[in-house]
């Protein structure tokens, strides 16, 4: 009986302990590494978090409507150093070709995707904006450089995807991004 109340301690206490250490970073809350840039923009609906090692690569997708400003930037915890994004829209591409075959023509027509990259955060700039007319998808690629100091160290990196309405004004023509 002893035995059983001592083991039923000790696995409560192991259980509380284990669920304690791993929320013990919850990276949601982070919001104060780079509250410089936040602007104006309403964060709530595509942000992501994640915990990420040095030398990890991730990829994030979001869906940009149209009539919006976007501003996306990428915040790591202090620990991960010089961490690099890079924004892709997919752009749809077509290869048209055809045989002759017995005197009939036969058109193939094939489409893929290719990547083009919209913004790299080794230019200088610590964040992406655009005012959004037509709408579509975006890679966001994340790249943590690996660190001889804390190779095993993981820590916090952010992707804050901001939005707020464009003015009528703004919202005309079919360009995909206006720089």
């Amino acid at each position: 009986m002893k035995l059983n109340i001592f083991i039923n301690i000790i696995l409560v206490s192991l259980f509380i302990f284990c669920s304690s250490s791993s929320f013990s970073q919850l990276c949601q809350y982070k919001k104060k590494i780079c509250k410089d840039d936040f602007g104006d923009f309403d964060y709530s609906s595509q942000t992501s978090y994640a915990k990420l090692s040095p030398g990890d690569t991730a990829r994030v997708q979001v869906v940009a409507y149209s009539g919006k400003q976007y501003r996306v930037l990428v915040c790591a915890d202090p620990i991960l150093q010089n961490v690099q994004f890079k924004i892709m829209r997919p752009v749809r591409k077509e290869n048209k070709s055809f045989t002759i075959n017995l005197g009939d023509t036969i058109w193939t027509s094939k489409e893929y995707f290719e990547e083009e990259q919209i913004f790299d955060s080794q230019s200088g700039k610590s964040f992406w904006e655009a005012n959004i007319t037509e709408g579509g998808r975006l890679f966001i690629d994340i790249f943590v450089p690996a660190s001889s100091e804390n190779p095993e160290e993981s820590a916090c990196v952010n992707v804050y995807v901001g939005t707020k309405l464009l003015k009528s004004k703004e919202n005309k023509g079919k360009v995909f991004i206006k720089k």
